[in-house]
């Protein structure tokens, strides 16, 4: 078996959690914003949602999850596109 890119649709909350999730499963994920957005407000909201997973990998690993170096690859497999750049991302 194959393993694809993971589309994950939403960038609120619940959405960066799966994609948190999948990105350490070992899947690459397109995190998918839903919202009609600009420019400037979809990069306010890719740097919050990126930080937010980043965030929430490094408490995991404090409490001895997994190693810390292993959030670099993690965050690496996590792209996250605008809501008019959904067929391109998948």
């Amino acid at each position: 078996m194959t393993s694809g890119r993971i589309a994950c649709l939403g960038a609120g909350r619940m959405g960066r959690g799966i994609a948190h999730a999948v990105a350490y499963g070992g899947h690459e994920v397109a995190l998918l914003d839903a919202k009609p957005r600009d420019a400037a407000g979809f990069d306010r909201l890719r740097e919050e949602a990126l930080a937010e997973i980043e965030g929430s990998l490094s408490m995991l690993a404090q409490l001895g999850g997994f190693d810390a170096a292993a959030i670099t690859a993690i965050m690496a497999r996590i792209s996250v596109y605008p809501r008019d750049a959904a067929e391109r991302a998948l």
